[in-house]
């Protein structure tokens, strides 16, 4: 049975421009690494790993435009592509993007982007076009996930009575 493409979208977060596109192939990579010491253990048979740092995720995707009509709207939305990967000021990274796949949604910075031509019209101007795009997904600083918080303490301080009041509050009642 032939899948239909899935529909998807790039935003980007300065602007608010959006674009949809088809994911086609069906393909979408997700891949992080992480870097190790391995400290060297006399007479261990694999040395005992201590984990250094974290790489970047890593996130690979396909964009497929075809023309319905208007080329030149094709050629609009792969520039829009390869704005996202031009640094801007005043940090000089390229500018946050936002990719949605069905339910696969990430914050993502575009690193490099290879344009495919499929097909072309009589005139000669693209009508099928095909963008590879490797990105970095980038969540800015880590927001810590939300703690439990602790139960209600009761914060009233107990009353520390003398004993001539102490006298007093058993004199009212014993005088009823």
């Amino acid at each position: 049975m032939i899948q239909k493409p899935q529909r998807a979208t790039l935003a980007r977060m300065d602007t608010g421009e959006v674009i949809e596109f088809l994911a086609n192939p069906h393909m979408l990579e997700d891949s992080k690494s992480a870097v190790y010491d391995e400290p060297e253990v006399d007479g261990a048979v694999a040395p005992p790993l201590k984990f250094k740092y974290g790489g970047a995720r890593s996130i690979q995707f396909m964009c497929r435009f075809i023309s319905q009509g208007n080329v030149d709207a094709v050629t609009k939305q792969v520039e829009f592509i390869r704005y996202l990967a031009i640094p801007v000021k005043p940090k000089n990274v390229p500018p946050l993007a936002f990719l949605t796949v069905g339910s696969f949604q990430m914050p993502i910075r575009i690193r490099e982007w290879k344009v495919l031509y499929n097909n072309w019209t009589p005139a000669l101007k693209p009508k099928d076009i095909t963008v590879e795009v490797w990105a970095t997904t980038d969540y800015g600083t880590p927001v810590p996930p939300p703690q439990p918080k602790p139960a209600n303490a009761n914060k009233a301080k107990a009353k520390q009575n003398s004993k001539k009041d102490l006298i007093k509050e058993v004199q009212s009642v014993t005088m009823r």
